[in-house]
């Protein structure tokens, strides 16, 4: 992570700071699910996600049996995060799932008789993902399946997976038990951005936001939080980390370690612009989210001032991570404790050390009125 040896490129700021680049550190910038370049990247994965399916026919959300199978895990982590922090649970009777995908959360919580009614909302139409009957499959296989795996290795990913996220969960230590007898299936499903979304009927008791957080603007988010809940109405939301290494699911690729905190949204386009000419157009394209250089406290302060009290976080990391970062070398820590960490509180002063190493965040809300 020496990215201030001598004799090293420089970008400069608008602002006259000085940043030493390293084209190792750039090179050493690995992808996620078998992609090979930032450009496959943003033309695999983020055009596909922000943009509407009619534009982009490119699938990028994998359909396998194992896939589903282990997205079960996500509503039985969100429903003890609620329980974690206090959430009361009992007069949910509608509920609300932004960026619902295939739906999976909502049937979840509606079978497990967290609320009566369920709902999504996603920008592209995915409720054929997968529909009730497949849904049943799973469900079915999970039941009476998972503790006697003849598929080696899915019980331990499913723990992994579990412990990834939560730490303190059991992978389907509720679902494994639900009645499959019961009515599971969806109330709506809406193809809409979220902000243009109606409310018709009852305002929602649970609205529910697995990572998506980052494509609206914050205010803009909140606001529609709030207009959309019953008073004393829950929300949770969990979402990617901006001042994680790489942006978090931004993804970048950088010549600096935490490029992307250290300077503006308007010097790093430069940055592209002047060392990178080659990948600005994708970076226009991949730099999705509309908010940037904000931590964890300026989300729940947000929240606050659109009238949501805090009643409980939680940040989640890479255990890989945390021990390069903190015990392979003294330098590490010191470089970040002290250049990253200065030039970042130029922009916002309250950025934490502990905001470079948390990959995801989670909070929960509740709506004043009670």
């Amino acid at each position: 992570m020496d990215a201030n040896a001598p004799g090293q490129d420089i970008f400069v700021t608008s602002d006259k700071r000085r940043i030493n680049l390293s084209a190792d550190w750039f090179n050493a910038k690995a992808w996620p699910m078998n992609i090979g370049s930032y450009q496959e990247f943003v033309l695999r994965v983020i055009v596909p996600q922000v943009s509407d399916k009619s534009a982009h026919q490119k699938e990028v959300y994998p359909k396998g049996f194992g896939w589903f199978l282990k997205k079960l895990v996500t509503p039985e982590v969100i429903y003890h995060m609620l329980r974690e922090c206090g959430a009361d649970l009992g007069g949910v009777k509608r509920m609300l799932d932004i960026g619902t995908g295939p739906a999976i959360i909502p049937r979840a919580f509606k079978l497990l008789g967290v609320c009566d009614e369920a709902y999504g909302v996603d920008i592209q139409d995915r409720s054929g993902d997968l529909p009730d009957p497949q849904f049943m499959q799973l469900l079915n296989f999970m039941q009476n399946n998972l503790l006697e795996d003849s598929h080696g290795s899915l019980t331990t990913e499913l723990l992994k997976r579990g412990d990834s996220l939560t730490a303190w969960t059991t992978p389907y230590g509720l679902l494994i038990n639900a009645d499959l007898s019961k009515n599971f299936s969806l109330d709506d499903y809406r193809t809409c951005h979220f902000l243009d979304y109606e409310l018709t009927g009852e305002p929602f008791d649970l609205i529910v936001t697995y990572t998506g957080m980052c494509y609206f603007d914050m205010d803009d988010y909140f606001e529609k939080i709030v207009n959309m809940l019953s008073p004393g109405g829950i929300h949770y939301v969990m979402d990617t980390n901006y001042y994680h290494v790489y942006g978090e699911s931004l993804e970048l690729p950088m010549d600096a370690p935490w490029l992307h905190a250290r300077v503006t949204k308007e010097d790093l386009f430069r940055y592209y612009q002047e060392k990178r000419p080659k990948l600005f157009p994708y970076i226009e394209q991949g730099f999705f989210t509309k908010n940037t250089h904000y931590t964890v406290r300026d989300v729940i302060h947000c929240a606050r001032q659109h009238g949501l009290k805090l009643l409980g976080y939680r940040r989640s990391y890479r255990e890989s991570e945390l021990e390069t970062f903190q015990y392979s070398s003294g330098d590490n820590l010191k470089f970040a404790a002290k250049t990253v960490l200065e030039d970042c509180r130029v922009l916002n002063p309250q950025v934490e050390l502990v905001d470079f190493l948390t990959q995801n965040w989670t909070a929960v809300f509740q709506k004043d009125g009670a």
